[in-house]
């Protein structure tokens, strides 16, 4: 887990290095097992240029990432790389304005604004969200043989990749005949809560889903996790995720994972860092920059455990 040192002590940092080296402060959404990855694959960047990073996580809470914003600008850092708590134009704007008239380069990292939302110079880096969860559903669809009933676990309400992942969903199963959605429930991508509602669903509706899928895999494993505590054998169902996390690969090779859409959180992390290194340069870069998804089943699954 990244681990997040007071701002305090951060701001001494800065003041105490006699020669200064390039600093670049992220602050992220908050902590999960993919929001960890970022922010380690971001630490590791920063560390390959020779300088130092800062993380700090703002726990979902926007207040209070608008002050880490507003706290590394008074810092005057080399760079602000951003992932938002939310993308939703009120947000974004709290977010910029933080920053008052610095021109120090900012990123917005995997959780990405509208583009004409930012002012020109700064950069956006992500990864299409129609392509998630539409080779995801598809995948599902495909092994299903077009035929069944879709319970979605969905991620925050608001959150862009929530939001177009799921409309992805019903896209792909308004394609086929055979094929509707049957539930639908927010589980704001926590295991926990994904294994609270498959547990009710196996309760009150176990006739209305052979399929699930989820918009990340922190809820597709929740449901995994349901199904066995009701002593159901997964296999039942098609199951899918997204991010191609270490335990829904773990849980692929197992058997009980049927598809997860590898979201590049490395390379993701690796073109934000180097944006900001361009743009602390003075160099243009164009934005938004794309990191495309990748499908994986379990004929490739040994390849991304390596």
């Amino acid at each position: 887990m990244t681990r997040c040192l007071p701002l305090c002590g951060f701001f001494l940092l800065l003041t105490s290095l006699s020669i200064r080296a390039d600093v670049i402060a992220y602050s992220t959404s908050g902590q999960d097992s993919f929001l960890n990855q970022l922010a380690q694959a971001v630490e590791l960047r920063v560390s390959e240029y020779s300088a130092h990073s800062y993380v700090e996580s703002a726990d979902h809470d926007l207040e209070a990432q608008v002050d880490h914003i507003r706290k590394f600008t008074q810092a005057d850092v080399d760079a602000i790389i951003l992932t938002p708590v939310s993308a939703s134009p009120d947000a974004v704007k709290q977010l910029l304005d933080a920053r008052g008239d610095s021109d120090i380069p900012l990123v917005f990292l995997n959780v990405m604004p509208d583009q004409h939302l930012v002012p020109d110079g700064v950069v956006v880096v992500g990864s299409n969200e129609v392509e998630s969860g539409t080779m995801e559903m598809e995948t599902l669809a495909e092994l299903a043989d077009y035929q069944g009933q879709v319970a979605i676990l969905k991620g925050q309400p608001g959150h862009p990749a929530a939001e177009i992942r799921t409309q992805d969903i019903y896209d792909v199963v308004d394609r086929y005949e055979g094929m509707k959605v049957s539930l639908n429930e927010t589980a704001n991508w926590s295991r926990n809560e994904a294994f609270n509602i498959v547990t009710r669903w196996l309760k009150e509706s176990p006739d209305d889903f052979n399929i699930i899928a989820a918009n990340n895999d922190e809820m597709a494993l929740g449901a995994i996790m349901a199904l066995e505590k009701a002593g159901v054998d997964p296999n039942r169902y098609w199951i899918g995720g997204v991010d191609a996390s270490p335990g829904a690969l773990r849980a692929m090779k197992a058997g009980i994972l049927d598809v997860t859409i590898l979201q590049d959180g490395n390379a993701q992390a690796r073109s934000a860092v180097d944006a900001a290194f361009r743009l602390m340069a003075q160099h243009p870069v164009a934005s938004p920059i794309w990191v495309p998804f990748k499908r994986v089943t379990p004929d490739q699954v040994d390849r991304y455990l390596e």
